[in-house]
């Protein structure tokens, strides 16, 4: 059997607790220990997406600089998010593969930061 020590910061000795399975019986600290891993999984929950948005936030950023080395670009990359996360919601694709599809939309003209300006601006264009 699996001993697991647990110390809780207060003036007790540790408390030994044997292999803790799912909806095991017992506390640590006098807190119940599904709680304190319904705590731990919100908390990751919350940071996953805090991540998320980021992502997105970065994403948005790199397409307002598409945006800005080409002046012609805003309304098609708009265009471009608009339809393609429509035609998801129509195939009725799960949310996690939609906010996909919108980034993507989003990255799709993303080498034109590489392209110098003078051929992006070219006469004819």
């Amino acid at each position: 059997m699996t001993r697991v020590s647990l110390l809780c910061g207060m003036a007790q000795p540790p408390r030994s607790l044997g292999n803790i399975a799912a909806g095991a019986a017992g506390s640590v600290c006098g807190v119940p220990i599904l709680s304190l891993y319904l705590a731990k999984l919100e908390a990751e929950k919350r940071h996953v997406e805090e991540v998320a948005g980021l992502h997105m936030r970065t994403i948005e950023a790199l397409a307002l600089a598409i945006e800005a080395k080409d002046q012609n670009t805003h309304a098609h990359l708009q265009r471009v998010r608009i339809y393609a996360v429509e035609l998801a919601r129509k195939l009725r694709l799960p949310q996690e593969e939609i906010e996909a599809i919108q980034a993507a939309a989003l990255l799709h003209d993303i080498g034109k930061l590489a392209v110098p300006e003078h051929i992006i601006s070219k006469p004819g264009s």
